[in-house]
């Protein structure tokens, strides 16, 4: 599923990537959180994480 996302794509919300991944909401939380660290992932608020950078591609 996420081979589909492209640069700048919103992402699905915490509760539905846990359903696809088998995780917990809170797992799901602390990935984001690592990939906003990484600058790979940006969170706006009311609005959803938005991928910045997608494979194969460069930032900036």
């Amino acid at each position: 599923m996420l081979a589909e996302i492209s640069d700048q794509s919103r992402l699905p919300g915490e509760r539905r990537l846990a359903e696809l991944w088998g995780v917990s909401r809170n797992e799901v939380r602390g990935l984001l959180a690592r990939l906003r660290h990484a600058g790979l992932v940006e969170t706006r608020r009311q609005s959803g994480s938005y991928l910045l950078v997608c494979r194969g591609g460069a930032r900036g």
